[in-house]
């Protein structure tokens, strides 16, 4: 349970007081990784990223990091993630 109590920390007012609303950040990055995967082929025309996309794949790269080094910071980053992903959704 600390991970998880950990990971709220991080999300609530330390993570807005650096980064902004994740919305908003989210958002952002999600506008920015569309332009890079349709020019490179790897997005359909029209298609689009969204926030919850974003924290999603942010968790996959914290999964995947576990998966090769094991760490305490993946848990923790990755829980942040997941509960940013349920946060952003419409």
């Amino acid at each position: 349970m600390k991970v998880l109590a950990e990971a709220a920390g991080m999300i609530s007012a330390d993570r807005r007081a650096a980064y902004g609303e994740a919305i908003d950040d989210f958002t952002h990055t999600a506008a920015i990784w569309t332009v890079i995967l349709r020019r490179k082929g790897k997005l359909a025309t029209g298609a689009a990223l969204d926030a919850h996309d974003v924290a999603l794949l942010m968790a996959g790269l914290k999964l995947s990091r576990e998966a090769h080094v094991r760490g305490r910071d993946n848990c923790v980053d990755g829980a942040g993630y997941f509960a940013l992903a349920h946060q952003v959704t419409p």
